[in-house]
């Protein structure tokens, strides 16, 4: 007996009818495969200011440094968020799935009696509230399991001068930010400094997992080349044909470092796509360099015996040339460095 689905008519083209309900095991892994396929499109937008997946990946992975690195969560405690839907909320619960904690979803328009009910019944060890609402909270905190409350104004994730003007009208014009006071509160963007340096991520960490995008476009963009050998690395002048192979280890060196301090999944993909083709494109620039070596010293040897008439005419001259070339390689030192363009 078949069931009728007339509703698969009006799905767009390319969406299935049938899902996998098993490729992701959780929540966390959907967002990070959203995040290894659609790094720079946008993910979330509030008030003009957008949000790509790659900035959750960031902002998300500090806040969840704060609540283990600085509040010391262990896994499955709750974190309350109070808000409604703005850029923190995201960043807040993907950041408390990426710590292995439980994000307890908290209607702002909760009464105090309400607020109160749903903080003991969940055990909430910290809550994130904004601005307008902390004064429901300043009411019940004392009655509850709360050990650190995280604030935050509406403006704080739109940037300046916008995030700035925004919390002033709102708490000031329109006065919709009622006075408040909870000792110990920490804004959610120190929250979010202090994941930062939790996870020990200077500035550079950060412009070196958007550098990434260089590795995912062909030339002129980027310096992925596709070729017989595979994926490869390339870094070049002007012009691409001009392949500098010392930039390509390069390259790929830098990728794996970051792939190892950042633990940045795409990196490590990135890494492993263009690894191969580096070894067979160095082995084969060795063998070319060798070969060229061999005919360079055979061509110097030579010459060399050429100029020293003094010596034996027989087969010991060329045994004591060739040694006298090789001692003088050894004693200054001689490598073939020869130019790697």
């Amino acid at each position: 007996m078949s069931i009728e689905r007339p509703w698969l008519a009006q799905y767009p083209e390319g969406v299935p009818a049938q899902i996998d309900v098993d490729e992701f095991p959780t929540v966390v892994s959907v967002l990070e495969s959203a995040i290894a396929n659609y790094r720079d499109r946008p993910a979330f937008a509030n008030l003009g200011k957008t949000l790509t997946y790659g900035d959750i990946d960031e902002l998300s992975r500090q806040f969840a440094a704060y609540l283990l690195g600085e509040l010391k969560l262990k896994q499955g405690e709750r974190v309350a968020i109070m808000m409604p839907n703005c850029l923190q909320y995201p960043i807040a619960t993907f950041g408390v799935l990426r710590a292995g904690l439980t994000v307890v979803n908290t209607n702002p328009m909760y009464t105090a009696r309400e607020l109160r009910h749903q903080l003991v019944d969940s055990g909430a060890s910290a809550i994130l509230v904004l601005d307008n609402f902390g004064a429901t909270v300043q009411e019940v905190i004392g009655d509850t399991q709360v050990r650190q409350v995280i604030t935050t104004g509406l403006g704080d994730m739109l940037g300046a001068p916008k995030g700035a003007i925004v919390n002033f009208v709102l708490r000031h014009v329109k006065q919709m930010v009622p006075d408040y006071e909870l000792p110990g509160a920490i804004r959610f963007k120190q929250a979010l400094a202090r994941g930062r340096r939790a996870l020990g991520e200077p500035r550079f960490g950060r412009a070196a997992r958007r550098a990434l995008g260089a590795f995912e476009q062909p030339p002129p963009l980027g310096i992925a080349v596709a070729s017989g050998r595979g994926r490869r690395y390339t870094m070049y002048s002007f012009a691409p044909q001009l392949r500098i192979y010392n930039g390509e280890l390069q390259a790929l060196i830098g990728l794996r470092d970051v792939a190892r301090i950042s633990r940045s999944r795409r990196a490590q993909r990135l890494y492993e796509r263009g690894e191969p083709g580096a070894r067979r494109s160095v082995r084969a620039r060795a063998r070319s360099i060798s070969s060229s070596a061999r005919r360079w010293r055979a061509a110097s040897t030579m010459s060399h015996a050429a100029s020293m008439p003094w010596a034996p005419r027989s087969s010991s001259r060329r045994a004591w040339t060739s040694r006298s070339w090789s001692t003088q390689c050894r004693s200054s030192a001689c490598v073939n460095d020869s130019p790697t363009v």
